[in-house]
Protein backbone atom coordinates (compact mmCIF):
# COMPACT_ATOMS: atom_id res chain seq x y z
CA UNK A 1 0.00 0.00 0.00
CA UNK A 2 1.37 3.40 -0.99
CA UNK A 3 0.17 6.85 -0.01
CA UNK A 4 0.90 10.25 -1.58
CA UNK A 5 2.51 12.52 0.97
CA UNK A 6 4.11 15.96 0.93
CA UNK A 7 7.85 15.77 1.66
CA UNK A 8 10.57 18.41 1.81
CA UNK A 9 13.41 18.13 -0.73
CA UNK A 10 16.48 20.25 -1.42
CA UNK A 11 16.42 22.81 -4.26
CA UNK A 12 20.20 22.49 -4.63
CA UNK A 13 23.16 20.68 -3.10
CA UNK A 14 23.58 21.89 0.49
CA UNK A 15 26.65 21.61 2.75
CA UNK A 16 26.69 20.32 6.31
CA UNK A 17 25.86 23.14 8.73
CA UNK A 18 23.80 25.15 6.21
CA UNK A 19 20.96 27.17 7.75
CA UNK A 20 17.87 26.31 5.70
CA UNK A 21 15.85 29.05 4.00
CA UNK A 22 12.91 29.10 1.57
CA UNK A 23 15.36 29.18 -1.37
CA UNK A 24 16.99 25.92 -0.22
CA UNK A 25 13.97 23.61 0.05
CA UNK A 26 10.65 22.87 -1.64
CA UNK A 27 7.59 20.76 -0.79
CA UNK A 28 6.79 17.96 -3.28
CA UNK A 29 4.26 15.14 -3.37
CA UNK A 30 5.87 11.69 -3.21
CA UNK A 31 4.56 8.15 -3.09
CA UNK A 32 5.51 6.58 0.25
CA UNK A 33 5.31 2.84 0.97
CA UNK A 34 6.00 2.79 4.67
CA UNK A 35 4.73 5.66 6.79
CA UNK A 36 7.74 6.84 8.77
CA UNK A 37 8.00 9.36 11.56
CA UNK A 38 11.34 10.46 10.07
CA UNK A 39 9.74 12.15 7.01
CA UNK A 40 9.70 15.95 7.00
CA UNK A 41 6.26 16.96 5.74
CA UNK A 42 6.21 20.77 6.09
CA UNK A 43 8.58 23.63 5.38
CA UNK A 44 8.02 24.99 8.92
CA UNK A 45 9.84 21.93 10.29
CA UNK A 46 13.10 22.90 8.55
CA UNK A 47 13.20 26.66 7.91
CA UNK A 48 15.84 28.35 10.07
CA UNK A 49 17.33 25.03 11.17
CA UNK A 50 20.76 23.66 10.26
CA UNK A 51 21.75 20.54 8.36
CA UNK A 52 23.67 17.89 10.27
CA UNK A 53 24.97 16.41 6.99
CA UNK A 54 25.54 17.62 3.45
CA UNK A 55 22.84 16.64 0.95
CA UNK A 56 22.69 16.54 -2.87
CA UNK A 57 20.20 18.32 -5.16
CA UNK A 58 16.60 16.97 -4.92
CA UNK A 59 17.39 14.89 -1.80
CA UNK A 60 14.52 14.23 0.60
CA UNK A 61 15.15 15.71 4.04
CA UNK A 62 14.68 13.49 7.08
CA UNK A 63 14.14 14.65 10.65
CA UNK A 64 17.49 13.18 11.71
CA UNK A 65 19.24 15.43 9.13
CA UNK A 66 18.20 18.69 10.80
CA UNK A 67 18.96 20.33 14.12
CA UNK A 68 18.32 23.64 15.80
CA UNK A 69 20.55 26.50 14.68
CA UNK A 70 23.53 27.19 16.96
CA UNK A 71 23.24 30.82 18.06
CA UNK A 72 26.23 30.90 20.42
CA UNK A 73 29.43 28.94 19.88
CA UNK A 74 31.83 27.79 22.56
CA UNK A 75 34.45 30.46 23.30
CA UNK A 76 32.30 33.31 22.02
CA UNK A 77 32.01 36.59 23.95
CA UNK A 78 28.46 37.13 25.24
CA UNK A 79 26.53 39.69 27.24
CA UNK A 80 25.08 38.21 30.44
CA UNK A 81 21.80 39.82 31.52
CA UNK A 82 19.99 39.50 34.84
CA UNK A 83 16.55 41.13 34.99
CA UNK A 84 14.48 41.49 38.14
CA UNK A 85 11.45 43.62 38.94
CA UNK A 86 13.37 46.77 39.75
CA UNK A 87 16.89 46.29 38.37
CA UNK A 88 18.74 45.04 35.32
CA UNK A 89 22.38 43.95 35.54
CA UNK A 90 24.68 43.14 32.62
CA UNK A 91 28.15 41.65 32.50
CA UNK A 92 30.53 40.31 29.89
CA UNK A 93 31.14 36.61 29.65
CA UNK A 94 32.52 33.78 27.53
CA UNK A 95 30.38 30.81 26.52
CA UNK A 96 31.74 27.45 27.61
CA UNK A 97 29.51 25.46 25.26
CA UNK A 98 27.47 25.82 22.07
CA UNK A 99 23.86 26.91 22.50
CA UNK A 100 20.66 27.03 20.48
CA UNK A 101 17.88 29.59 20.97
CA UNK A 102 16.23 29.10 24.35
CA UNK A 103 18.78 26.54 25.55
CA UNK A 104 20.47 26.89 28.93
CA UNK A 105 24.26 26.89 28.58
CA UNK A 106 27.28 27.35 30.81
CA UNK A 107 29.01 30.76 30.57
CA UNK A 108 31.90 32.27 32.51
CA UNK A 109 31.64 35.82 33.85
CA UNK A 110 34.83 37.58 32.73
CA UNK A 111 35.13 39.93 35.72
CA UNK A 112 34.47 37.35 38.48
CA UNK A 113 35.73 34.27 36.56
CA UNK A 114 32.66 32.48 37.94
CA UNK A 115 30.79 29.90 35.84
CA UNK A 116 27.00 30.27 35.67
CA UNK A 117 24.12 28.88 33.63
CA UNK A 118 22.05 31.17 31.41
CA UNK A 119 19.42 30.91 28.66
CA UNK A 120 20.37 31.87 25.07
CA UNK A 121 18.30 34.88 23.92
CA UNK A 122 20.03 35.64 20.60
CA UNK A 123 23.45 35.52 18.88
CA UNK A 124 25.23 37.46 21.65
CA UNK A 125 23.01 37.64 24.75
CA UNK A 126 22.27 35.13 27.51
CA UNK A 127 19.92 35.67 30.44
CA UNK A 128 20.33 34.40 33.99
CA UNK A 129 17.03 33.16 35.34
CA UNK A 130 16.01 33.64 38.95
Amino acid sequence: LEIAQDVVVSNRALPKGAILSEEDVVLVKKWIRNKSFNHVTSLEEVLGKRLTAGIPYKAELKKNMIAERIYIKKGMNVRIVLNSDSISITALGVSEQDGTLGEIIKVRNISSNRAIFARVLNESVVEVEQ
